[in-house]
């Protein structure tokens, strides 16, 4: 945040994550950490192995930072990681 200009500012952080609870999928919440932090579930993981995240955000996003974290602090949990590619395409419009 300290580097971010005087007259600008974080408005939001989306977490785009995968679940391996069912009934979460398709989920979002405000985080409890902060007003800023919301976190949407957007693919199930039913058994290990390969998956592919996808996400179009319906309205054009000024800036976009790419952050890739597993997360197994409260379980204890273990993982192996592999990504084998990242794409980001950009979708230039009009005003």
């Amino acid at each position: 945040f300290k580097l971010a200009p005087e007259d600008s500012g974080v408005e939001r952080i989306n977490f785009l994550s995968t679940t391996q609870q069912k009934d979460r999928l398709g989920t979002s919440r405000q985080h409890p950490l902060s007003d800023l932090l919301y976190e949407s579930r957007i693919v199930y993981l039913d058994a290990p192995g390969s998956f592919e995240l996808k996400h179009d955000f319906p309205e054009p996003v000024e800036t976009l930072g790419l952050w890739v974290s597993v997360d197994g602090d409260d379980t204890g949990s273990n993982f192996d990681l592999r990504i084998d590619s990242i794409t980001l395409d950009t979708v230039s419009g009009s005003k």
